[in-house]
């Protein structure tokens, strides 16, 4: 059964809609789409051929005759040749990432930082001269880090060659590792990039310790030394974080 969220959704995205044509419109359409795939995001999950459009709004979705019969002079018609139809998607969403236990800090309160690499640099070089070697620092940053060739494996390891660090992205969507945490995840420079992932190497071929999308997922799994009970415990918590927000 679908739940009052997901009809709402459904409305939204698709306005005014009904399947087939309930009869003869005063004004044609602008718009039509036929000799197509059209999902019209019903609980049923239904496809049908054709649609037509006024203004901004869905008006009417059918067969082809039948979405044609409403079509006028001055209607402008597409033939999308099988090809698949979709609503707009309004994809807001989380990524829940991962635990890493060990020193987290942040560089500021902002929940989507984007600090420059010498800001980031300059808190962990304090915390890693305060802390055990072998722990794990890490922080998050965005695009003004991830893009600069001088914020990688090199230089974190000049700043803190005894601790693994990990300098992850707050969108999910990229990490930047020290050579002692490539170690502590098995990577090294034969590794090869995975499907819908890269790993960034410098002109000789070494890793540069920038992973992105999938080559830093697949990091984690299943040498990385993240464990499933380290993962729950990251769900449960993102969990509760997101009840306490309502």
């Amino acid at each position: 059964m679908t739940s009052p969220l997901a009809q709402l959704t459904t409305l939204a995205l698709l306005g005014a809609l009904a399947l087939g044509c309930s009869g003869p419109r005063a004004k044609a359409p602008d718009l039509v789409l036929r000799h197509g795939k059209i999902f019209t995001a019903d609980s049923a999950g239904s496809f049908v051929e054709a649609l037509a459009i006024t203004g901004e709004r869905i008006v009417a979705v059918g067969s082809n005759d039948e979405i044609l019969k409403l079509a006028g002079a001055s209607t402008k018609r597409i033939d999308l040749a099988g090809k698949v139809v979709v609503p707009g998607f309004n994809d807001a969403h989380d990524h829940i990432g991962h635990y890493l236990d060990g020193v987290k800090f942040l560089t500021s309160a902002d929940p989507t930082p984007n600090p420059r690499f010498a800001q980031i640099a300059e808190s962990l070089k304090v915390i890693a001269a305060r802390t055990p070697p072998g722990t794990w620092i890490s922080t998050i940053a965005a695009e003004a880090v991830l893009s600069d060739p001088g914020a990688r494996r090199a230089a974190l390891d000049r700043i803190a060659p005894r601790h693994p660090v990990a300098i992850e992205a707050w969108t999910g969507h990229g990490v930047i590792l020290n050579s002692m945490a490539l170690a502590e995840r098995h990577l090294g420079d034969t590794i090869r990039d995975p499907l819908g992932g890269r790993f960034e190497r410098d002109g000789a071929g070494r890793l540069t310790g920038l992973l992105e999308e999938y080559a830093e997922f697949d990091s984690y799994y299943p040498t990385g030394g993240v464990s499933d009970s380290m993962l729950r415990l990251d769900y449960l918590s993102r969990a509760n974080d997101a009840v306490a927000l309502g």
